[in-house]
């Protein structure tokens, strides 16, 4: 394989790299609008029965890991009680 070659492949994976990044931020984003609207849902939702199954704790905790957040750490900040 020539040096231009080699040359080649290493800018393409670079930049393979590099857009793989750039999707992670994007995924990022799209997961703190999750989060967002999650804690839109438990202000507004607090005070009434949770419809269906739905866990509003265990849906923040995966989007908190997701986030590489501190589940324990978002859940005293935003004063959230577990019995919703």
């Amino acid at each position: 394989m020539n040096i231009q070659r080699k040359a080649d492949i290493i800018n393409y994976l670079n930049y393979l790299k590099e857009l793989g990044d750039k999707m992670d931020k994007v995924e990022k984003v799209k997961v703190f609008a999750e989060l967002y609207e999650l804690i839109n849902y438990y202000y507004e939702y607090r005070d009434q029965p949770v419809k269906g199954d739905f866990d509003f704790f265990a849906e923040l905790e995966k989007r908190c890991a997701d986030l590489d957040l501190d589940y324990e750490t978002v859940v005293k900040e935003f004063k959230f009680k577990k019995s919703l």
